[in-house]
Order: C-alpha cells, then sequence, then structure tokens
C-alpha cells in the first residue's frame, strides 16, 4: 500500500514546475495544513507555491506561515505583489506583519496601499503592545439601532465577505457608541419589521481599548465568547477581539510563562523552535545561568564551612542529595500554584498571608509524611553502614528526618512567598520560578541541614 505523502507531491510538483498541480494542493487543504507542509521550503519555494491561488487564499496561507518566513518572503517579492497580498490579509494579522518588517520595507508598502487599508493599518499600529488595541481587528459588523431586523441581515449580507465574522452585531448610535449587541440567530428568528433596538441585548461584555491583552483573552474563555468589542473611554466602538486571536495571545502569554519560569529571559515568541537563531537561544538563556551560577556559589561556602562536619559523618553527605531535591521540588510544587492563581487573577498581593497560612499547613503534612519516609530509609539503607563512635543509627536518622521536614516547610514558604512578593513590587512573578527558587531553596536547605545536625547531634 503505498502512503499519500504532501511533502513528496509539492517536491515533485517544484521540481516539474507543475503549476496545476500546486494549485490543486492548496485548494485541497486547509490554509494551515498547507502552512503547516511549508514549514522546511525556502522563502522562494513557498511564495511560488502560493501565488498560483486567488489572492484571497494565498493571503490565509500566508498568514498561517511562521513570521520569519512571512518576514522573508516579504522582503524579497515586488512592492506590488506584497501591497496586493497585505490587501486581503485580516486587519491584524497584516498590521502583525508590517510592525516585523524593517523599516525601508514597511514604508514602500505603506506608500503602495490604498488609502482605506493605510488608514487602518496606521489605527491599529499606533495601540500599545500587549494591550486589547494592539490585538483587536477592525474587521467588525456595527448596526445602527434604528435598522429592522431585515435591513440589518441585509446590511450584513452585503458585508460579510469583508468581516472577520458575522456571528455577533454590534449596535452603535449615531456617534458610534456601543449600546448593545445582537447575533445572527437573533436576526433570523426576529420579526422582519422589529427595530434591532428593541431586541438587542444590553448587557455586554467588552474590554477596553488599553486593558491587558491578556486579561481579554481570558474574558472570551470565561464567558464562552466568539468575540468580545473594544471600545475607548467615551464608549466609541473601535474593534472587536475575536477568539482565534485570544487563542494566539494565550499562546503566546503561556510561552512567555513557561520561559520565564525556567529563567530565560528576552523576548518570548511562540514561534519556532528551528527558526529561532542559535545565537538568540544563546543570549536568552546565558544570563540566569551566570546569575544562578554564582548564586550556587554561596552553596559551596556553606559545604565548606561545614566541611569538619561531614569529615566527622560521613552519612550525613549519603543523604545530602535527598534534601536538595525534596526541598527544590516542594519549592517549585508552592511557586507553580501560586504563580497560575496570581496569573488567573484568583489572588492578589493581598492575599499574601492567607496563602502563606495555606501553605503552612500543607507543607507541614507534607513534612510529617516525608519525615517518616526519611527516618525509614535511612534505618534501612545505612542498617549496615559505620557510625562514628558515640552516636546511634536511630538518632542520626531522626535528625536527618527533622532536618527534612524544617526543609519542606522552608522551601514550600519561599515558593509561595517570593511571587508574591515580587508580584507586589509590580514585577512578574514568573521571573523568580523554578531555577531561581530552586537555587534559594538549595541554600537555605543546607544551612538548615548542618544546623540541625550541629545542633542536635552536638557535632
Amino acid at each position: 500500500m503505498i502512503r499519500y505523502n504532501p511533502t513528496k507531491r509539492i517536491q515533485t510538483a517544484l521540481k516539474n514546475n507543475d503549476t496545476k498541480a500546486l494549485k490543486s494542493l492548496c485548494k485541497s487543504l486547509h490554509p494551515a495544513s498547507m502552512a503547516g507542509l511549508l514549514v522546511d521550503f525556502e522563502y522562494d519555494d513557498v511564495w511560488n507555491i502560493i501565488r498560483e491561488v486567488s489572492p484571497q487564499l494565498r493571503a490565509e496561507i500566508f498568514s498561517h506561515l511562521e513570521i520569519s518566513m512571512q518576514s522573508d518572503i516579504a522582503q524579497h517579492i515586488s512592492r506590488r505583489e506584497l501591497a496586493t497580498l497585505v490587501t486581503y490579509m485580516s486587519h491584524d494579522d497584516r498590521v502583525d506583519l508590517i510592525k516585523r518588517l524593517p523599516e525601508d520595507v514597511a514604508e514602500k508598502l505603506m506608500s503602495a496601499l490604498a488609502d482605506k487599508e493605510r488608514r487602518d493599518i496606521q489605527n491599529l499600529a499606533a495601540y500599545q503592545e500587549g494591550t486589547a488595541g494592539s490585538v483587536m481587528t477592525s474587521e467588525y459588523v456595527s448596526l445602527p439601532d434604528h435598522l429592522t431586523a431585515q435591513e440589518a441581515i441585509e446590511k450584513i449580507r452585503q458585508e460579510a465577505a469583508d468581516k472577520e465574522t458575522i456571528y455577533n452585531a454590534y449596535v452603535v448610535d449615531r456617534e458610534h457608541r456601543l449600546i448593545g449587541f445582537t447575533t445572527l440567530k437573533d436576526l433570523i428568528l426576529a420579526r422582519p419589521d422589529k427595530r434591532v433596538s428593541e431586541f438587542m441585548s444590553k448587557e455586554m461584555i467588552y474590554a477596553n481599548v488599553n486593558d491587558d491583552q491578556e486579561s481579554v483573552a481570558r474574558t472570551i474563555a470565561k464567558y464562552d465568547r466568539i468575540s468580545v468589542p473594544v471600545i475607548d473611554e467615551n464608549r466609541k466602538l473601535l474593534g472587536i477581539v475575536t477568539h482565534d486571536d485570544a487563542i494566539d495571545v494565550i499562546e503566546s502569554e503561556y510561552t512567555e510563562d513557561f520561559e520565564k519560569f525556567m529563567a530565560i529571559s528576552g523576548s518570548h515568541d511562540s514561534g519556532g523552535y528551528l527558526s529561532v537563531p542559535v545565537t538568540r537561544h544563546f543570549r536568552n538563556r546565558v544570563y540566569w545561568v551566570i546569575i544562578l551560577a554564582f548564586m550556587g556559589i554561596i552553596s559551596g561556602v556553606v559545604l565548606h564551612h561545614y566541611e569538619e562536619t561531614l569529615s566527622s559523618m560521613m552519612i550525613l553527605a549519603l543523604y545530602l542529595p535527598m534534601l536538595m531535591d525534596t526541598g527544590g521540588n516542594t519549592g517549585s510544587q508552592a511557586a507553580t500554584v501560586v504563580i497560575r492563581a496570581l496569573a488567573l487573577g484568583d489572588l492578589g498581593t493581598k492575599d499574601i498571608f492567607r496563602v502563606v497560612w495555606k501553605e503552612v499547613r500543607i507543607a507541614l503534612m507534607i513534612s510529617v509524611v516525608l519525615g517518616i519516609l526519611a527516618f525509614g530509609r535511612v534505618m534501612f539503607l545505612s542498617r549496615d553502614a559505620a557510625i562514628p563512635g558515640g552516636f546511634e543509627l536511630t538518632s542520626i536518622a531522626w535528625v536527618i528526618a527533622v532536618a527534612l521536614s524544617f526543609q519542606v516547610i522552608s522551601a514550600t514558604l519561599i515558593g509561595a512567598m517570593l511571587p508574591m512578593i515580587v508580584s507586589r513590587a509590580k514585577l512578574d512573578p514568573a521571573v523568580v520560578a523554578s531555577p531561581a527558587i530552586t537555587t534559594l531553596v538549595d541554600i537555605t536547605g543546607l544551612l538548615i541541614y548542618f544546623t540541625t545536625a550541629t545542633t542536635l547531634l552536638a557535632i
């Protein structure tokens, strides 16, 4: 049985200059699927493939390509071809593209566009990155409140081809202020002569143009909206944020938080791993690694200070990794749940004492369980170990169990409190997560371990 291989088919069609086959393949696949097949091709081959289809389909496939591929193509095709491509792109996608183009290329493109497209791009590009305005689109349906249901449906029919979504229609007054919304279903079910203002919904979920894009995306997810209208301080309707853009925002924010959580700095694009240059990966990772390495020197100083303690009782060294790993794990767990709660808005900095009280109770329960397990582990694994004179294995196991329990409590509190403190300072709590917390917990863990051992065992 011969398995169908679309990538091989593309390669063969390119080699034979079979434009008919390339056109047929582009039409038969979803634009996103077609863009996925083109990820490993050179930009000139990609352009030769998609240029064979209609401008609308070409723009759809282009919009699903990785940003780096879009930029390469945009910089190497003619200004006329680029202007046509951008004209058929969705309004928010073309703004994103132009922002990433070199200034000279962007200027040439803008001059080649029609006045309407140029003004729309300038308006959308003016909003600050990370706000609702930066991810909204102007491709929405607005209805004057005096229209009847039949007139509204006819208006939507005339404008539908140029709109990103037509299911939700937003009702505006003469000053274009948002006063309500209706759905296509409501319009179809309403009496043809009934005015929109009579059956529109006045209870709306909306966003301000300066709201954080992540909060808008979470609003769409929370209320199961297809789109959310965006207004200014005068309630004037400026655009909408659609569910597909909300997904992109959440993916981008997730990428940023995840990379910060693992101490990766720099920009946090959700683009392909292979498309990011090696030097950029290096820059994004090296700074925190250096900082954490210097912090690790403190652990070395602590170990050096207790060198005689380790020499006189080597059994303590055997269980040091267990203590370090346990502290890192419990600290990271606490940090993860707190950072997630902060990101979702479940927690605020005012809740720090409630968080501490809750995490203390959790840590106490975990410490009891792990302390018992640690005691049993020492008694079982070290039953034949050489114990220095004057000491018993039971007392040593007890000390290790107590130190581990204290470490669990300490690490949990550090993991929970540090993100709260950083958030209170108006910084991103994800920055102090995982590696940074683990390093700090290692230092405190060593101090707890050796202080407990020297105190209880009188070494």
